[in-house]
C-alpha cells in the first residue's frame, strides 16, 4: 500500500492534482506517515465517481470508508471460513457473519459442529443457532423478552464470557450498549468494527468521540481516526498543534476548496488565520518569499471576506 521511491521510476506518470502531487513527495521522501495521511485524503474527501477517489486495501482496516470497511469484513470472513480448522476458528467466523448482519450463514455454520464434539459443543452451537434464528426474527422496538436477554447478555459479560453477552446485546438491537461494553474492557478496535458495520452516524458518535479520546496520546492513529470520521476542522488543529504546519496548510486550502470549512464560521477563520500566518513565516524563512507572501496575501483575502460578511454596524464601528 506505501510505496516509496524503490517503486517510482522515469515511467511514472506526473500526477495532475495537487494531492496527488504531496502523494508522490512523501513516497520519494519515505514519509510512510504522510503517505499514510494523502492516501487517506483521496480516500475520503473524494466520491467513487471523481477520478481523485482512492480505493485503499486492507492495510488501512479501522480508517477506511463504511463501503470499503463493510467489503474488506466479507473479504476477511471469507478467508477465515477457508482456513478454519477448530471451534475457537468457527466461532470467530459466526461472530463476524453476525456483525454483516448474515444471520443465516452464522446460524448454518453453527449447525455444522459434530455430534461427537468435545465439552458438549453439539448442544450448545445448536442452541445457540436457534437463539440466533430466534431473536432475529423479533421487533427490536418493543418485545417483552428483551429486558431478560439484556439481563443475561450483562450477566455473561461480568462472568467473563463477554463475546457470549456482546452478541446477545447486538441481536436484541441494543448495540450501541455493546460497543460501550467493548470499550469499557478495553477493546477498542472490536467498539470500532461493530460500531462502524452496525450504527448510524449520530448513534456512532459517542463511541467515537470515546475512541478519540482513548488515542490522545497516538499523533498518527488519531489523525488518521480524525479523518476517517469526516472531523476536518479537528484534523487542521491536530495537525497544527503537533508541528505539522506545511501540512495542515495544505489541508486547509483543500478544505476551503471542498468547502469543508467555513470562514463564515468563526471558529474555522481563527485556526486557519493561525495556519496561514505560521506556514507564511516558515516558508519566508526557508527562502520561499514569493510563496509565503501568497499565503499572506490569502491571509488578508480571509479577513477582507470576514469583514464583508460582518454585520454593518460592526464594521462602522471598527472604523
Amino acid at each position: 500500500a506505501h510505496n516509496t521511491i524503490d517503486e517510482i521510476d522515469s515511467s511514472t506518470p506526473l500526477p495532475v492534482n495537487c494531492i496527488d502531487r504531496y502523494l508522490l513527495l512523501a513516497k520519494l521522501l519515505g514519509d510512510k506517515e504522510a503517505i499514510y495521511f494523502w492516501e487517506l485524503v483521496l480516500h475520503h474527501l473524494f466520491d467513487e465517481n471523481e477520478t481523485e477517489y482512492h480505493p485503499l486495501d486492507s492495510n488501512y482496516d479501522l480508517f477506511l470508508n463504511k463501503k470499503e470497511f463493510k467489503k474488506m469484513c466479507q473479504e476477511r470472513v471469507a478467508i477465515f471460513e477457508s482456513k478454519r480448522v477448530n471451534l475457537d476458528q468457527n466461532h470467530k467466523c459466526c461472530e463476524y457473519h453476525l456483525w454483516l448482519g448474515n444471520h443465516k450463514r452464522a446460524i448454518q455454520l453453527l449447525l455444522e459442529t459434530e455430534p461427537l464434539a468435545e465439552n458438549n459443543s453439539y448442544q450448545i452451537e445448536s442452541l445457540k443457532a436457534c437463539l440466533i434464528s430466534l431473536l432475529g426474527s423479533l421487533n427490536f422496538d418493543n418485545h417483552s423478552s428483551h429486558p431478560v436477554v439484556k439481563l443475561v447478555a450483562t450477566n455473561m459479560i461480568a462472568s467473563g464470557n463477554m463475546f457470549e453477552g456482546i452478541q446477545l446485546l447486538f441481536l436484541i438491537g441494543k448495540c450501541q450498549d455493546a460497543c460501550r461494553y467493548l470499550q469499557s474492557h478495553s477493546l477498542w478496535a472490536e467498539s470500532i468494527l461493530l460500531a462502524k458495520l452496525n450504527l448510524n452516524q449520530e448513534e456512532n458518535s459517542s463511541i467515537i468521540n470515546s475512541w478519540l479520546h482513548h488515542l490522545d496520546n497516538q499523533k498518527s492513529e488519531k489523525l488518521f481516526a480524525l479523518l476517517s470520521t469526516h472531523s476536518y476542522q479537528k484534523v487542521i488543529e491536530h495537525l497544527f498543534k503537533n508541528d505539522d504546519v506545511q501540512i495542515s496548510a495544505l489541508f486547509a486550502d483543500l478544505c476551503l476548496d471542498k468547502h469543508l470549512v467555513s470562514l463564515k464560521n468563526s471558529k474555522d477563520l481563527s485556526l486557519l488565520s493561525q495556519v496561514y500566518l505560521a506556514y507564511a513565516e516558515k516558508l519566508e524563512e526557508a527562502g520561499f518569499n514569493q510563496i509565503g507572501q501568497s499565503y499572506r496575501n490569502k491571509l488578508a483575502t480571509v479577513h477582507n471576506d470576514d469583514s464583508e460578511t460582518m454585520n454593518p454596524s460592526l464594521r462602522e464601528q471598527e472604523r
